[in-house]
């Protein structure tokens, strides 16, 4: 009986302590930024453990693989980097691509840290963006910087300010970098040029970031 009554204690106060840590998880948040954490969060972890479990992730050869099947997709602006850092340097940059997607998927599932993982993940969709692969990276993109945004407008400090006035630029910067390589503007298929979606999203990127810097400190 003693046992039995203490494997009902301790059942008790895990259960007591796995609902304070759901209520934790979710006190505050609204149901729209909890669902877009969690769908974005367990979408990279699926992403990092589908690298953990390939042997040819590890040694290159999905990287080296996917830059010469997918070479002439690429952003003109983005193949230098490709040559000079990610062709010679594929194994070493398959280890730093898991390790981010493991960051931003634990901070976007825990909602620990979740600016850090935020900006790990959109620097990730830039790069994969750049790359070529628009689908999912645009979609991502935009559902983390609603998350960034929303961050930014709740707990305004001058910090994320400033934060918000460098992404702006960076933002247009990219916008009108990205313009002189879009190769066509037919509505059929402008969804898979990653230049029109830089250009696109730059200048949506840097409207909305102004906003919220408006917002944030109180100027508007």
């Amino acid at each position: 009986m003693n046992n039995t009554a203490a494997i009902h204690t301790r059942s008790r106060e895990a259960s007591g302590t796995v609902r304070q840590l759901v209520a934790e998880r979710v006190a505050g948040l609204p149901a729209w930024v909890l669902l877009t954490q969690l769908f974005i969060g367990f979408g990279w972890l699926r992403a990092a453990a589908e690298k953990l479990i390939d042997p040819d992730w590890w040694t290159g050869g999905v990287i080296d693989a996917f830059v010469s099947t997918h070479y002439e997709g690429f952003l003109g602006w983005y193949q230098p980097f490709l040559d000079a850092v990610v062709t010679p340097a594929a194994p070493l940059i398959a280890l730093v691509v898991v390790a981010a997607q493991l960051v931003a998927g634990m901070s976007l599932t825990t909602g620990r840290r979740l600016g850090l993982g935020l900006a790990v993940g959109m620097f990730l969709n830039l790069h994969f963006l750049a790359a070529g692969a628009v689908t999912p990276s645009a979609f991502y993109l935009l559902a983390q910087g609603a998350l960034a945004l929303w961050l930014a407008e709740r707990s305004p400090t001058a910090r994320s300010a400033r934060a918000l006035r460098v992404v702006s630029t960076v933002a247009m910067f990219l916008a009108g970098l990205s313009v002189p390589f879009i190769s066509t503007v037919h509505p059929e298929h402008v969804i898979d040029d990653p230049a029109v979606m830089f250009a696109f999203g730059g200048v949506l990127a840097t409207v909305a970031c102004l906003l919220a810097h408006e917002r944030a400190t109180g100027s508007g």
